[in-house]
């Protein structure tokens, strides 16, 4: 915990100047080790969003850094609606100085980045509970996946009129596109930029995150595509990425996986997919079993833009249903923040808006919102769980119609 004397002794700052990079890698490789300060001193040099101004670090009385943390921003999509999201990562403590408060202290700068950003979400992976002190919670499925033995893939060479062949400058939007049409059964999802592709390409051979992509090519055009990497002291071959349409170029990139998993002689391959797309349902017929998903962590930053934001989302359900033409006003009383109201009128988004303390229509803390509006679990779930959910009788069938069950994940896009 921070003391008034530990606060002497060390100071934030917030932007990174170049003239500290080498000592800033130097503590991210003591901490997590050479490939971990490869990739930032990637996102540095080339990261299309993440810039020196969204790092925070901290020194010592000598100068010293000895602790950091940044910020990467990106976009998620509910639905078809953009979100504006922060990620915070590389949260690097010296051994020697940790337990001090040096992180919280970092994270108030943090928060103040989010705001400048204008994100309305935050998002982070990390350490198992640490970050639900900073109001994270785990929310969002990561990774998991399907796994298999590469022995029990399927043996199915490329086809003729086709050609299966490593990444090349030019096909990030082939794969953009293919990423799209693939990731429609989730409905939180990573947006996928041309921009961000061609960064994670442009990944040093020896960068924790530099990953293998491969395409097939039909007639001058991308039909599919898989990124991969080995993970030899786990024995096993990550798929990150598997977009197809075409059940025979899944068989095609099921073979190049089975042969990259020969190649590095690792027993198992891992397909980290979210379980409501197609291809996981396949390789688990084929003799996979599925694996448990990690979770983001997240928080919403503000919860009045958080609704403005998703506001179209919001009429574009209503509109679609019974209530088309109703009129209603929703006002939520947030424990940790306020009350916000949203008005509907003959079916119309009227108003999405701070509301004065009184009367509500649902009582509930940020936590339990988090689960309602991201879709993970439904309204009488939630209400069933949380007696201290209170939701008026009235408003449950609207509430329920503006924020369904659905499944969603979340790709690493960095």
């Amino acid at each position: 915990m921070s003391t008034p004397e530990c606060d002497k002794d060390f100071e934030i700052h917030i932007g990174l100047p170049p003239s500290r990079d080498a000592e800033l890698l130097q503590l991210l490789g003591e901490v997590f080790g050479a490939r971990a300060a490869v990739w930032a001193k990637s996102m540095l040099a080339s990261h299309p969003l993440s810039k020196r101004e969204h790092w925070v670090y901290c020194t010592s009385r000598s100068g010293e850094i000895v602790s950091c943390l940044c910020l990467i921003p990106q976009v998620w999509l509910f639905g078809s609606q953009p979100i504006r999201v922060g990620q915070l990562e590389l949260v690097a403590t010296h051994p020697g100085v940790r337990r001090l408060g040096l992180v919280r202290r970092q994270m108030a700068a943090f928060d103040t980045l989010l705001r400048r950003e204008r994100c309305v979400l935050s998002c982070v992976q990390g350490l198992p509970n640490f970050y639900s002190q900073f109001g994270y919670e785990y929310s969002i499925p990561l990774k998991g996946g399907v796994a298999i033995l590469a022995a029990d893939l399927p043996e199915h060479p490329e086809a003729a009129d086709s050609t299966i062949r490593p990444y090349r400058d030019g096909d990030e939007a082939a794969i953009r596109e293919i990423y799209e049409a693939t990731s429609q059964s989730s409905f939180i999802r990573s947006a996928l930029s041309d921009e961000i592709v061609r960064y994670q390409q442009s990944q040093p051979p020896d960068s924790a995150h530099s990953y293998t992509t491969v395409v097939i090519e039909k007639a001058g055009k991308i039909t599919a595509y898989m990124r991969l990497i080995a993970n030899v002291s786990k024995s096993t071959l990550l798929i990150r990425e598997l977009g197809v349409l075409q059940y025979a170029d899944f068989l095609v990139l099921l073979n190049e996986a089975k042969r990259a998993a020969q190649t590095q002689n690792v027993p198992l391959v891992s397909v980290q997919m979210p379980s409501s797309q197609r291809t996981v349902r396949a390789i688990q017929l084929l003799g996979g079993w599925q694996k448990t998903p990690w979770a983001w962590q997240t928080k919403v930053v503000d919860w009045l833009h958080f609704f403005q934001a998703i506001g179209p989302l919001l009429q574009s359900r209503i509109a679609a249903t019974w209530f088309a033409t109703w009129s209603e006003e929703l006002i939520f009383h947030i424990i940790e923040v306020g009350y916000i109201r949203i008005v509907f009128r003959q079916g119309v988004l009227a108003a999405i808006e701070e509301s004065p303390p009184g009367l509500a229509s649902a009582r509930v803390s940020s936590r339990v919102l988090a689960v309602l509006a991201f879709g993970l679990a439904s309204l009488t779930e939630l209400l069933s769980r949380h007696p201290d959910f209170e939701v008026s009788t009235g408003c449950r069938p609207l509430l329920d119609v503006l924020f369904p069950e659905l499944p969603s994940f979340v790709h690493e896009v960095y």
